[in-house]
Order: C-alpha cells, then structure tokens, then sequence
C-alpha cells in the first residue's frame, strides 16, 4: 500500500514539473498587420487587414471570403489556382486572424460591408468576382445586396444560414435581403454566448425604452450609471414599438407590460399605475361644473384605440366627450399641462409634474407590470450584469411614483 501511494506522489510530481516546464515562457500572441509591418496588408474602411494576391495581370478580380466568424483566409488558399483567369484576393476580415482588432461595436455586418467596399475601390471598383465560403457566403449575400452593381457573380461554398430557396432568388439579390438580414441575427445571437465569456466592465450595452420613461425618468440614472462606469457605452433606443430581444435587437429592454412573450429572462419589478390625469387648474375649473357621468369633461383621445374605449367606458365619465386624435402619449402630457383635457397616463408623471394631478373619482389600472428584459445569453456578461442591477435598483428608488401613491 505504501508503495502505491509513492508511485500516485512521484507520478503526481513528474506530472507538475512537466507542466511547469511547458509553462515557462508565456504564450505568444502572433502580431497582427498592425503590429508586424513585415506583413502584407490592405486598407479596409478605418482598419488594416491583413491580406494577399495570386495575381493573373490585367485579369479581373475576385475576392474570397473566409468562414467564420472568426476564421482566417489560409483556408481557402486552394483558389490560389484561380490567378491564371483571375487576381485573387485574400484577407483576414477585421477582427480576426492577422487582420486589426477591433471593438465588438466594429463587427456589425456594416462594417464588413463598408471593408469589402473599400479594398474593391482600391482594385479599381467592379465587376467582381465574389467567392464566399459558410459565414463568408452569407456576407458575399449581404453585399449583393448591398452593391448589386458591383458583383459580375458570386459563389456561395456551403453558404451558412441559407437554403436553397434563398439562392434561387434573383433581380441582383435584392430579394435575398430578409435571409441576409436572418442570417446577420443568428450570427448575432451566436456573438451573444461569446459575449458570455466576458469579465470586463467595459463595452456597449443596447438599451431600449419607451420615450416617456426615458426622457423624463431614465436620463439621471444613465448619468450617474456612466459616471461610476466611463468605460461601459449606452446605445439608447427609443421606441413605442417592442424590440425583440430573441432577434438580438436590443440587449436589455424597459418594457411595462401585462405578460412577457419575448424569450427572454428579467425582473418583474411592480405594477405600473395607469390613471387618468389632468392639470390642477382644469380640475377646478370644469369638474365641478361637470354633468352626471362626466357630461361636459373633455378625454383627449389616442384615435382608433379599443382598449382606450374600454377604458373610458369603465371610468367615472363615459359621457365625457372625446376630442382630438393624438396617438402619441407624450403629447397627452403637454395637452393635459396645457389644460386641455384628460387622458390616461402612468401616474409617475404628478410625481415629475407638480401641476398635474388624478382626476378624483378615478381608479388606477395595475394590470401591466414594468420589467427589466434581457437575454439570457447576456446574463454572465459583467457590464450587463452591472447595468441591470443598477437600472433595478434605480427604478425601485421611484417604486412609490409608479405605484400611484
């Protein structure tokens, strides 16, 4: 037994020194063309790339587009034997292989675009050849979209995220913009569990709101959130519409809301108090004088809009008569400011407004729920994690205005 376990310890010691051994010198990264002027480079748009010719002269030009993303050209390098009809060109998109770094706010399908429209004016503009193998197939799609003009023909090698539907379309690619843009989400999504990978508080974060929680309630606490963090971006986007979390539209949401159908993961944090509002000097001035029902109150309405008409016929004054058509609910809040009326608003909005009040009489609706979204990709990324706990504990702070109390 004794000599069972000197054999586990000396083979255990071997083993560790072993390691050590192969550990010394640190892993060395292969400098980019940035870095190494020794190697051959072109010039996409803002970046270095890294990249080659097999050349056949005056012949025409084709460009051969790497997997990935993340791959590098050496793969492709079997079309080299192209050079005797063709001037073949090689590179390593921005990002990846020997080509410039960038930021991940640089890796959008536009950047790649913008890239392919560079080093194809540099060669003196088309007709081009486009060869592109999986993820490169789907960029070669894009920009046939983007520059049908440009492309004499492309090659699509195992082309990832299309179908042979999809390649069947014709008029210069045009109608191949819903899978290009299909294919740009999946990858995106994909980008998404890399992301995961992430323990830096630093890079951008998409937020998306509706325009009256963010003019009148967020825009402090993004201030204050980008003064503790300078490094950590907030791309703002403001919108009444929902954006899809599952379709990588935006990486963390403000949504107030009955039921969450996103496929996505996030905090319920209190019900949100619709009631109807209006200035303090309307109220003194009509509601007294007001028939049974509402009759001579005025509603300002939202236009063709069943549930407002739900709505008003269960308040206090179905007989109030509605006026305007405005779908726009912060222009509801300067008319009912201006005394123009009352309508519905989240209640939040006398806590911010001092002369704004509820119409008494009134019940708050609490059906809808506010939410902050995100996608469950994002979870173990740190900046992410950083901004919705901050953002949670922020909204709390205000829990009393957006209950109505």
């Amino acid at each position: 037994m004794i000599s069972l376990i000197v054999i586990v310890i000396g083979l255990f010691a071997i083993g560790f020194a072993s390691l050590m051994w192969i550990t010394r010198v640190p892993p060395q990264v292969p400098a980019t063309a940035v870095d190494d002027p020794a190697l051959p480079r072109l010039h996409g748009e803002g970046v270095l790339l890294h990249g080659r010719f097999a050349e056949a002269e005056s012949a025409p030009l084709a460009v051969v587009l790497h997997g990935g993303p993340g791959g590098d050209h050496r793969s492709l390098l079997a079309l080299e034997a192209l050079n005797d009809t063709y001037r073949v060109l090689f590179y390593d998109q921005r990002g990846a292989g020997l080509s410039d770094r960038v930021t991940e706010t640089r890796l959008g399908m536009a950047d790649h675009l913008a890239d392919l429209d560079a080093l194809i004016t540099a060669q003196g503009g088309g007709p081009v050849l486009l060869i592109g193998h999986s993820w490169g197939a789907v960029l070669a799609t894009a920009y046939l979209v983007h520059r049908p003009e440009v492309v004499s023909r492309a090659v699509l090698i195992e082309p990832g995220f299309l179908d042979a539907e999809g390649l069947s379309l014709t008029a210069a690619g045009r109608r191949l913009l819903p899978q290009a843009l299909e294919a740009e989400a999946a990858l995106l999504k994909g980008f998404n569990s890399v992301q995961g990978l992430d323990r830096e508080a630093a890079g951008r974060i998409r937020l998306s709101a509706d325009p009256m929680t963010a003019h009148y309630l967020l825009a402090p606490v993004l201030a204050e959130f980008a003064a503790l963090y300078p490094e950590i971006e907030i791309e703002l986007r403001l919108a009444y519409t929902l954006d899809s979390i599952a379709r990588n539209e935006t990486d963390v949401s403000i949504r107030h809301a009955a039921v969450i159908e996103d496929d996505a993961v996030g905090r319920k944090l209190f019900p949100l108090s619709i009631g109807v509002v209006a200035s303090r000097d309307y109220i003194d001035r009509v509601l007294p004088a007001a028939g049974s029902k509402g009759r001579g109150l005025s509603w300002i309405g939202y236009g063709d809009v069943p549930e407002l008409s739900t709505m008003i016929a269960e308040s206090a004054f179905p007989e109030a008569r509605v006026r305007h058509s405005v779908p726009d609910p912060e222009m509801h809040l300067h008319l009912v400011r201006a005394s123009a009326g009352m309508t519905f608003l989240a209640t939040w909005v006398t806590a911010v407004f001092p002369e704004l009040q509820r119409v008494p009489g009134t019940e708050l609706d609490q059906r809808r729920s506010t939410w902050v979204l995100l996608h469950s990709d994002l979870r173990r990324v740190r900046r992410v994690r950083l901004f919705v706990d901050y953002l949670c504990s922020a909204l709390q702070e205000r829990r009393a205005a957006f209950l109505g109390s």
